[in-house]
């Protein structure tokens, strides 16, 4: 009875075997769904990859990785490929390591150079913290398979960037010797030559015309050792140079020719005052210096037809320069007093400003300017 009911349960009215069926309907949207999955997945992957190829086409994007050539390791290869226009005296290895000290413990950084970035040619300003390191331009070499650029960093500039140039200047009498890191320095970098005062009549009697020599160093990554050296000079400060020196001073040729120095001084006064001879005041004197006192005019009227007398007193020979062998200049002072009537004296302070040179082995004044009177 069991096995008989449960015969007929499997079994439908015509005797035929039940079974599941799957309709053609439900069969289409499995088929239409599994492709919709499909188109819709190789869409998103070439989406994708058209989105990761957009990417890497921009300059942004390519200059970001770019950066990493600017580091310490292998900022010193971009050196070499885009080398630094140096100062001679300069070296590579000075100039390597003063970039590498720049970007060392610093962020690098890069932003668009307002007036040379176009879509064409990308050039970017790159930063080592706040200061300009260098600047770096990219060019198209291709297109991927997108048809978006292909971007290469093509141009490194790092002349007029990077670590800060220093500039010296120096001044150095014309007699010295300036060495730059052990080397006489080049006459190239000699700026101009600069006249001492009252030389302008001394060429005929004088070997050498004293003067100052200026030199400019540019560009100078590295401050290299100077040194300056010569007979008759001394370092001094001077605002207007970085290293400045000057003619010295020569206290046993000041005693030797205190003597005459003086001797010349009195004759200049007693001249002045129509008391002396303008033929023993020549005898002191050469070229314009010897002109000079004989077109003083009106000489003989001083004190015409009285009588006087006269002395000298704060007599002081200062600012001692000795130029060379055969030239100096000094300050001789004095005051100049003159008596007469035993009632009535003038005091003239007088300060001449005198150059000297040696002729026949004697000192002769060659110019002066008189200070005041």
């Amino acid at each position: 009875m069991t096995g008989r009911n449960k015969k007929e349960s499997n079994d439908n009215g015509n005797g035929k075997r039940k079974g599941f069926r799957i309709s053609g309907f439900a069969s289409f949207l499995m088929v239409y769904a599994s492709l919709l999955i499909l188109l819709i997945t190789l869409g998103l992957y070439f989406v994708w990859n058209l989105l990761i190829d957009y990417e890497a086409g921009m300059p942004d994007v390519n200059m970001e990785k770019f950066l990493v050539e600017f580091e310490p390791g292998r900022l010193e290869n971009l050196l070499d490929m885009y080398p630094v226009t140096m100062n001679e005296y300069d070296t590579t290895e000075s100039v390597k390591d003063a970039f590498v000290q720049m970007v060392s413990q610093k962020e690098l950084s890069f932003r668009k150079l307002t007036g040379r970035y176009t879509n064409a040619t990308p050039v970017y300003e790159i930063y080592a913290g706040e200061d300009v390191l260098a600047v770096a331009e990219l060019s198209e070499i291709g297109k991927n398979k997108h048809g978006f650029s292909i971007w290469d960093m093509t141009k490194v500039t790092f002349d007029g960037y990077g670590p800060e140039r220093n500039e010296i200047s120096i001044k150095v009498p014309g007699s010295a010797v300036v060495t730059v890191n052990g080397i006489v320095i080049d006459e190239k970098y000699r700026k101009e030559t600069l006249p001492v005062d009252m030389t302008d009549n001394l060429a005929d009697y004088v070997k050498w015309v004293p003067e100052y020599k200026v030199y400019t160093l540019r560009n100078l990554i590295q401050i290299p050792q100077i040194q300056v050296s010569g007979d008759y000079i001394r370092e001094i400060s001077d605002d207007g140079y970085t290293i400045a020196y000057d003619f010295d001073t020569d206290e046993g040729l000041k005693e030797e020719a205190g003597n005459r120095i003086l001797s010349m001084a009195h004759e200049y006064g007693a001249y002045i005052i129509n008391k002396g001879s303008l033929g023993a005041l020549k005898s002191y004197m050469v070229g314009k210096a010897a002109e000079y006192v004989s077109n003083i005019p009106a000489i003989w009227a001083y004190l015409w037809n009285e009588e006087y007398t006269y002395t000298f007193t704060n007599e002081e020979i200062g600012n001692f320069v000795r130029y060379a062998d055969d030239c100096f200049s000094c300050e001789v002072g004095y005051t100049l007093n003159v008596f007469y009537r035993t009632s009535r004296s003038i005091h003239y302070d007088t300060r001449i400003r005198c150059m000297y040179i040696k002729k026949e082995g004697a000192w002769y004044l060659a110019d002066f300017i008189l200070e005041s009177e």
